[in-house]
C-alpha cells in the first residue's frame, strides 16, 4: 500500500474554485434501477479541457503531509498532475489511456507503465476512464440495469452490485440531480476497501464539478486517506501539458 501511496496522492488531486453549492433532495419513493441510471445519465460533463487548484491532505498510518496541486485535463485524452509546497514541485504525473507516468523528487524516483501493476497494488481494476470519472465525481463502473440493484439508503438512492465477488461495489446518489455522494469497492476475500465521499457539487460553466472529496483506502490493519479541497477551476483554455523526467532519476519498479 505505500508503495502506491505517493501515486495515489498525485492520482487523485482535483479542484473546483469557490462556488454556492448546487441545492440537493433527499430521497423519497423507492425507484427502480433503469429510473435511477437515467437520471445519473443526464448529468452531461462536456468540455475540453479543465484547469484546477486544489489543497490537499494525505495521511495514512504512519505518515501526514498536506500540499497544493494543479490538475490540467484534456477530456478523454490525458491529465497532468502537479503537487506543490510553498510553489515548489514535489512530484508529477501523467496519465493518457494507455500510459501512467510519474515522478517524485523526495528520492529521485520515477514510475512509467501500464495499469496491470497499479490495478493489482489498488486492489480494483484501473483504467483512464476510471481514474477520470473518480476526478469528475461519476461512478467508476459503466452502470448496466441488469448488474445492479436499486435501494433507499438514508437520503440517498443506492445502487448495489447484484454479484460481490471478486469485487462488490455500491454508489449513493442524491435524489435532485443525481450527483454522486458516495462510492463503495470491497474486495471481502483480499480484505481490501476503497470510500471515496463527495462533499457536494457547484456549477462551473453550466458544468457541475465535486467540490470537495475524501479517498479512503484500507488493507487489513493499514490505510491511506487523502482530503481534497477545491480552489479554482477554469473550462475550456487553452493550456500545455509539460512532463519530463529529469536526468539522473531511478526508476520505480512496483511489486
Amino acid at each position: 500500500m505505500k508503495k502506491i501511496a505517493c501515486f495515489l496522492l498525485v492520482l487523485t488531486i482535483v479542484s473546483c474554485k469557490s462556488t454556492a453549492k448546487i441545492a440537493e433532495a433527499k430521497a423519497g419513493d423507492a425507484l427502480d434501477v433503469e429510473t435511477i441510471i437515467k437520471g445519473i445519465q443526464a448529468n452531461k460533463i462536456d468540455f475540453k479541457t479543465a484547469v484546477i487548484r486544489a489543497g490537499v491532505g494525505y495521511e495514512s498510518e504512519d505518515t501526514g503531509v498536506n500540499a497544493g496541486a494543479d490538475i490540467r485535463i484534456k477530456k478523454d485524452e490525458k491529465i497532468l498532475v502537479s503537487i506543490k509546497v510553498l510553489g515548489y514541485t514535489l512530484a508529477k504525473a501523467l496519465i493518457t489511456p494507455d500510459r501512467v507516468q510519474y515522478y517524485q523528487k523526495t528520492g529521485d524516483k520515477y514510475f512509467d507503465g501500464d495499469y496491470t501493476t497499479l490495478s493489482r497494488l489498488a486492489g480494483t481494476p484501473l483504467n483512464y476512464e476510471k481514474v477520470q470519472n473518480l476526478l469528475l465525481g461519476k461512478p467508476l463502473d459503466n452502470l448496466t440495469a441488469s448488474d445492479f440493484i436499486a435501494v433507499v439508503s438514508g437520503s440517498n438512492y443506492e445502487l448495489r452490485t447484484v454479484a460481490t465477488k471478486p469485487q462488490a461495489s455500491a454508489y449513493a446518489f442524491e435524489a435532485g440531480n443525481f450527483f454522486l455522494k458516495k462510492t463503495q469497492i470491497l474486495r471481502i476475500e483480499k480484505n481490501q476497501s476503497v470510500t471515496v465521499d463527495y462533499n457536494g457539487y457547484g456549477n462551473y460553466n453550466n458544468i457541475p464539478f465535486p467540490l470537495s472529496l475524501k479517498i479512503l483506502a484500507k488493507e487489513a490493519d493499514k490505510f491511506s486517506k487523502i482530503e481534497i479541497e477545491y480552489k479554482d477551476v477554469k473550462i475550456n483554455e487553452n493550456v500545455s501539458f509539460p512532463y519530463e523526467v529529469p536526468s539522473g532519476y531511478e526508476r520505480i519498479i512496483l511489486e
